[in-house]
């Protein structure tokens, strides 16, 4: 059993690591292949695993409560279809998912500035100088 000043000197010790040598350790210490090629990603979720292999894991009742959550949770993975073929967003029916996100993103960023363009042109408190 290592003690806790080793396991903090073998994380430490990750810091010094390439991307490439940290690719190894996550295989050494999950015994697969990482896809991701971040440095930090790499770093962290091997930190983890070491810490959680000296001192155990989440118990097993988070881990049955995480799964409970995980069940009961309404997880989308792709936006809803309109029977047309289209994808809804906000009443809304777009020919592509694309299209849609990108339409309220851009309508989000522009009631950002409409809103802050609001309080610049404000001259008293409570009234306005924009026209609606």
């Amino acid at each position: 059993m290592k003690t806790e000043t080793q396991i903090r000197e073998e994380i430490e010790g990750l810091h010094s690591l390439t991307t490439a040598q940290l690719k190894e350790k996550y295989r050494e210490v999950f015994g697969e292949q990482s896809r991701p090629n971040h440095k930090q990603f790499l770093f962290r979720r091997i930190a983890w695993r070491i810490q959680a292999n000296a001192w155990g894991g989440l118990s097993e009742r988070a881990r049955r409560r995480a799964l409970e959550i995980a069940d009961d949770a309404d997880l989308r993975i792709r936006a809803p279809k309109n029977p047309d073929g289209g994808f809804e967003c906000s009443g809304k029916i777009y020919t592509s998912l694309s299209r849609a996100v990108s339409v309220q993103a851009t309508w989000k960023s522009q009631a950002g500035r409409n809103y802050s363009a609001f309080y610049r042109n404000r001259r008293e408190p409570g009234i306005s100088n924009m026209t609606l």
